[in-house]
């Protein structure tokens, strides 16, 4: 993902499949073309329109998203699934939230191949993810 906008959907080299953790200033994550006090309803749309565009994907883009938690915060998870050119079908799935002006993210990405895997990884680093202050 980068500050600006596009998502880049090109896997990423050896397969990409892992699990991440990432925070950024509200302020950083779409380069100010949101206010600080934005949110989480605000955000969750700004990432729909900004990173996860069918048209920006390909034709075989499937995409939904439902409220949850993370940390004890009401959070936005979205699950997609889409298949580069010539290659494996590929599955994400990213849960965030706000807290105190920062946006906090967890993601898995996987193939096929090792999809069940690192969607067990994801829901324990999920599971035991806390926000300190």
């Amino acid at each position: 993902m980068d500050n600006g906008g596009n998502y880049n959907m090109v896997p990423l080299q050896g397969g990409g499949d892992s699990v991440s953790a990432r925070t950024s200033p509200l302020r950083d994550l779409f380069a100010g073309d949101l206010p600080e006090n934005a949110s989480l309803d605000q955000v969750h749309e700004r990432m729909l329109e900004r990173w996860y565009r069918p048209s920006d994907i390909g034709p075989d883009f499937e995409i939904s998203s439902r409220k949850s938690t993370l940390s004890g915060k009401p959070a936005w998870e979205i699950t997609y699934a889409y298949t580069p050119e010539g290659m494996d079908r590929r599955w994400v799935k990213m849960i965030f939230t706000l807290d105190q002006g920062r946006v906090y993210m967890l993601r898995w990405y996987a193939r096929k191949a090792t999809k069940d895997r690192y969607a067990r990884e994801y829901n324990v680093v999920r599971n035991s993810y806390t926000i300190l202050n």
